[in-house]
């Protein structure tokens, strides 16, 4: 039975709903953080790979390291300085159809559950 479920993908295995093979659209996505299903937001100016929501977070996944960042609207003195973690991500419509752990920034964004920065969109998608 494990050998099974390790051949499938993350969508056959948990025969989940939220997978979809392609884009819902040119800038959403679904995706799987940490085994949630969400639908993250391809964010075209983030300078940052991954953005997640706190909630998708668990607090062993904390690398204890920060970075620095500033919102779109924020001024040029505006200085963030987010936490970091260890993320399971997993995006078919990506080609990732395999959780794979990756850093991502912590911020909770009115509205938006995940932000997927350009650099993390364009090594992942055809």
């Amino acid at each position: 039975m494990y050998a099974t479920a390790v051949s499938q993908n993350v969508c056959e295995r948990e025969n989940a709903k939220y997978c979809r093979e392609g884009p819902l659209d040119q800038f959403q996505v679904s995706v799987v953080i940490n085994g949630e299903s969400v639908t993250a937001i391809r964010d075209t100016a983030c300078q940052l790979n991954l953005i997640v929501n706190p909630r998708f977070v668990r607090d062993g996944d904390y690398t204890g390291q920060y970075v620095s960042c500033r919102g779109a609207f924020d001024s040029r003195d505006t200085q963030h300085y987010v936490p970091l973690a260890e993320v399971a991500f997993c995006a078919p419509a990506l080609k990732c159809p395999y959780p794979e752990r990756l850093t991502a920034a912590v911020l909770d964004i009115q509205g938006a559950d995940c932000l997927i920065g350009n650099a993390l969109f364009v090594e992942n998608h055809i």
